[in-house]
C-alpha cells in the first residue's frame, strides 16, 4: 500500500508542478517531471520484476508437478479437450431442428477425444461445422498425436534440466574460487568432477537430440498419413459416381466426408459422417480396400512403419542420428519404437490374427444375413475389412448383431488383444536382481531367527 500511495502522491505532485508551470522556469519543471517519471518507471519495473519472478516460480513448480505425475497431465489434457469440444458442439447449430441434450453432447465429445467411437446421437444429425469439430477432436486425441506430444514434453523437460544444470556449475565455481587457500587442493577434484559432469551432460544432450529428431519424424508421419489418406478418398469419390451419389443423397459434402473418414480411420476412432457407418459402401469394395491400410498405419502397423520411415530417412539424408535411433530405440523412451525383431514379430502377429479372423468369418458367416446380395469377392472384402476393424478401429461394414455367437466370441477375444509393450533386458535384469536380493534377505532373516 505504501508503494501505491507513493505513486499517487507522485502523480499528484506532477499535476501540481504542471499547474504552477508559469511560476517556475521551463527547465526546472522539465527536470522535476523527469525525476518523477523516472521514479515511477523504477517502481513499475520493480513490481513487474517481482510479478515475473513469482510467475516463473509458479510455472516451474507446476512443471515439476506435471513431470512427477504424467497421469495428471493426460487427465487435464483430455478433460480440457472434451470440455472445449462440448462447448463448440453446443454453440453450433445441428443439421435438424432438434437439438441434442447436453449429456449427449458431452458424452459424444468425450468419446471422440478418447477415440472410443460410442455415440448416443446419430451422426447425420450433426451439421457440417460440427463434423469439423469432431475432426479436430479426433486429431488431438489420436494415439500418434498424443505420443508425439509426449516426446515434445520430454524434450522440453530435458531443456529445463539443462538450464538448471548450467546454473549449478556457475554457483559451484563462485563458492570454490571464493576461498583462495583451498584452490590448489580443489583443482584435481574439480577437474574430475568436470569430466564426469561433461560426460553426463553429453549423454543427456544426445538423448535430448534423439527425442527431438524422433518427434519431428512422428510429426511428419502423422501429417503425411492424414493428408495422403484424405487425398486418396477424395480422388476415389470424385471418380466413382455411385459413391458421389450416395453422399449427395445424404447432403454430405465430399471434402467433409473424405477428411472425416481419413482422420477417423487413421486415429482408429470408428466414426463416419453417416448413420450406417461403412455399410453403405458394402458393394463399393474399392473404398474399403483404400481404408484398410489407413487403419493399420495408425494402429497395429504404426511401430514397423515408423521404423521403416526412420530407415528411409537414414538412407536418404545419411545422418548418424537415424542409424543410432534404429540401433538403440530404447534410449529414446518411446514405447512405439522397437527393435527390428520385435517389429517383424508384430507384423507377422497382426497378419496372422487378421487371416485367422477372415477364415473364421468365412466358415461361420459366409451365408449370413449380413452378406446377402453380395458376390464372392465383395463378401471377401467385407469380411477382411471387418477383421481389420475388430482390433480397435470400430468401423463396421456389416450388421454385427446378425452374426452368429461364435463370431461374436472371436471378436471379443480379438478386441482384448493389445500391442506388446517392449521389455528391455536391463530392466528385466534389475528386476531379477532385486527379487534375488529380497528372497536372500528373507531367507537370511529366517535363518538368523532360528539360530536365536
Amino acid at each position: 500500500m505504501r508503494r501505491f500511495s507513493s505513486v499517487l502522491v507522485t502523480m499528484q505532485h506532477i499535476q501540481s508542478y504542471i499547474a504552477i508551470k508559469p511560476l517556475l522556469p521551463n527547465s526546472e519543471v522539465a527536470r522535476i517531471i523527469k525525476e518523477k517519471v523516472k521514479h515511477l518507471h523504477v517502481f513499475l519495473s520493480m513490481r513487474l520484476g517481482s510479478i515475473s519472478k513469482y510467475a516463473n516460480y509458479f510455472f516451474r513448480r507446476s512443471f515439476m508437478v506435471f513431470q512427477s505425475n504424467p497421469l495428471l497431465v493426460q487427465l487435464i489434457y483430455f478433460m480440457s479437450m472434451s470440455f472445449v469440444g462440448f462447448l463448440a458442439l453446443k454453440n453450433l447449430k445441428p443439421r435438424h431442428k432438434t437439438t441434442p441434450t447436453n449429456l449427449d453432447l458431452i458424452f459424444t465429445s468425450v468419446s471422440t477425444v478418447t477415440v472410443s467411437s460410442m455415440a448416443t446421437v446419430e451422426m447425420e444429425d450433426f451439421s457440417d461445422q460440427q463434423l469439423w469439430v469432431f475432426i479436430l477432436l479426433m486429431l488431438l486425441g489420436g494415439e500418434v498425436f498424443t505420443s508425439m506430444l509426449g516426446l515434445l514434453f520430454k524434450s522440453a523437460r530435458a531443456n529445463t534440466d539443462d538450464i538448471l544444470q548450467k546454473r549449478l556449475p556457475s554457483t559451484c565455481r563462485d563458492i570454490e574460487f571464493s576461498d583462495r587457500s583451498y584452490r590448489s587442493n580443489m583443482e584435481d577434484i574439480h577437474s574430475e568432477a568436470t569430466i564426469s559432469h561433461n560426460q553426463v551432460q553429453e549423454s543427456k544432450g544426445m538423448n535430448q537430440n534423439f527425442c527431438s529428431i524422433l518427434a519431428h519424424v512422428v510429426a511428419g508421419y502423422f501429417v503425411a498419413g492424414i493428408v495422403c489418406s484424405s487425398l486418396v478418398i477424395i480422388i476415389y469419390i470424385w471418380i466413382d459416381s455411385d459413391a458421389k451419389y450416395l453422399l449427395k443423397s445424404k447432403d454430405i459434402k465430399i471434402w467433409t466426408f473424405s477428411i472425416f473418414t481419413a482422420v477417423s480411420s487413421f486415429t482408429n476412432c470408428g466414426f463416419t459422417p453417416v448413420n450406417d457407418n461403412m455399410a453403405i459402401f458394402r458393394k463399393n469394395f474399392s473404398i474399403l480396400l483404400l481404408v484398410i491400410p489407413q487403419i493399420l498405419a495408425g494402429n497395429t502397423l504404426f511401430t514397423p512403419l515408423l521404423r521403416l520411415s526412420i530407415w528411409a530417412l537414414e538412407k536418404i539424408r545419411r545422418r548418424e542420428e537415424y542409424a543410432y535411433i534404429l540401433q538403440h530405440p530404447e534410449e529414446t523412451g518411446y514405447r512405439h519404437l522397437q527393435r527390428q525383431k520385435n517389429a517383424v514379430n508384430l507384423v507377422l502377429t497382426a497378419v496372422g490374427i487378421i487371416l485367422l479372423q477372415v477364415m473364421f468369418l468365412c466358415y461361420f458367416g459366409w451365408d449370413s444375413k449380413a452378406l446377402e446380395g453380395l458376390n464372392w469377392f465383395q463378401k471377401l472384402v467385407c469380411l477382411l475389412f471387418q477383421s481389420v476393424n475388430t482390433t480397435q478401429a470400430g468401423e463396421a461394414v456389416i450388421d454385427i448383431s446378425t452374426l452368429s455367437p461364435p463370431i461374436l466370441v472371436l471378436f471379443a477375444l480379438v478386441m482384448s488383444v493389445r500391442p506388446p509393450i517392449p521389455v528391455h533386458r536391463v530392466n528385466f535384469n534389475k528386476f531379477i536382481t532385486s527379487l534375488d536380493y529380497l528372497l536372500f534377505t528373507h531367507v537370511t532373516k529366517r535363518i538368523l531367527r532360528n539360530l536365536t
